[in-house]
């Protein structure tokens, strides 16, 4: 069931967030813009984080409608409760440890896929935890966590690896799994541990 709640997600996403902007263009002035629909480029779309979007394309009159474009299998993995981003036509979203996919948001094609190999570079360190819940998008680029504790920024052209910066010290027990928040050419990231702290750290681009 899971697996194919995330699978319609994905394709009503598609359906609602096509996207007209180019994707260098996502900076402060696009992510205080709540009247343009066009991107989805943040966790909740703009600053305000409303998770609202203005598109009145699908509405009560026509939504019965609505039917299945495309879908995608997504591989079995610990959580795929991630929020995806569409910008500039593709969607973009990140499952189990901080995968990170690019998909055509018309044709659901599938345009690049990057796999921080969490679990290699943590190794008996890796810690246990909820899994990404979303990723950020800034100026063309794509900025993920990954519990290991890394800050990975990617090229969103083509998913190359830009750089990665490990935010935590060799014995510290915390983790990444929310999404980093971009503003002002910055990269803000919180860092978990169980239910019981939370840290920030900043990151300057």
């Amino acid at each position: 069931m899971t697996q194919r709640i995330a699978r319609l997600m994905l394709a009503l996403s598609a359906a609602l967030m096509a996207a007209t902007a180019a994707a260098g263009d996502i900076d402060n002035r696009a992510l205080a813009n709540e009247a343009d629909g066009a991107n989805w480029a943040s966790y909740g779309r703009t600053f305000s984080e409303n998770h609202f979007s203005p598109l009145r394309q699908i509405n009560d009159g026509n939504i019965s409608r609505l039917g299945l474009a495309w879908y995608y299998d997504l591989p079995q993995v610990a959580s795929v409760f991630s929020a995806p981003l569409a910008v500039d036509g593709v969607l973009y979203f990140a499952i189990g440890y901080s995968v990170v996919h690019a998909m055509d948001a018309k044709s659901g094609k599938l345009l690049w896929r990057f796999d921080p190999k969490v679990a290699e570079v943590a190794g008996k360190r890796l810690r246990p935890a909820w899994g990404i819940r979303g990723i950020a998008f800034w100026q063309g680029n794509v900025y993920t966590g990954t519990q290991d504790g890394r800050l990975i920024a990617l090229d969103a052209l083509d998913g190359k690896l830009i750089w990665s910066v490990q935010t935590l010290q060799p014995n510290d027990d915390r983790y990444i799994t929310g999404p980093p928040w971009v503003f002002n050419d910055k990269v803000v990231i919180g860092h978990g541990r169980g239910f019981q702290s939370r840290a920030r750290l900043c990151h300057r681009l």
